[in-house]
C-alpha cells in the first residue's frame, strides 16, 4: 500500500472516532456542581424526642425540589444533637428551598422553635 493510500485511510478512520466521540468542546451550558449541606441542631434539654421526630420527619417526608439525597443523623456522644448531610442539585436549589421554607407558615421560625439555639449550617462542595 502507498504512503498516500495509508494517510488516507488512517485520516478517514480518525474521521469516524472524532464523530463517535461527544466533543470536550461542544456548545452546553457550563455545569452547576452539586452541593452538600451539612446541618446540626441542637435540642433544648426538655424537648430532645420532639426535636427528633420533627427533624426526621421534616427532612426525610417531604419532597423538597433539587434535593438529591438525605440522611438524618443523632450524635452518640451529645444528647440531643442532631445532623443532616443534604445533597442537592446546586446550591441555588438549596437556597431556593430556604426562601420557601423561611416565607411560609409554620416554616423555619416553627421548626426551630424546639432548639437550643440557631441551627449550624454549611454548604459544601466535593472536591475531586
Amino acid at each position: 500500500m502507498n504512503w498516500n493510500r495509508r494517510k488516507l485511510i488512517a485520516s478517514a478512520a480518525l474521521a469516524v472516532s472524532l464523530l463517535a466521540t461527544p466533543s470536550v468542546f461542544a456548545e452546553s451550558q457550563p455545569a452547576t456542581p452539586k452541593v452538600f449541606v451539612w446541618i446540626e441542631i441542637e435540642a433544648a434539654p426538655e424537648r430532645i424526642d420532639e426535636t427528633r421526630e420533627m427533624f426526621h420527619t421534616t427532612i426525610k417526608t417531604y419532597p423538597k425540589p433539587g434535593m438529591l439525597s438525605a440522611v438524618v443523623f443523632e450524635d452518640t456522644q451529645r444528647p440531643g444533637v442532631f445532623h443532616s448531610m443534604q445533597e442537592w442539585e446546586n446550591e441555588a436549589a438549596f437556597q431556593q428551598h430556604m426562601s420557601e421554607a423561611d416565607g411560609q407558615e409554620g416554616g423555619l421560625e416553627h421548626a426551630t422553635r424546639t432548639l437550643k439555639g440557631p441551627p449550624k449550617l454549611s454548604i459544601l462542595k466535593q472536591l475531586d
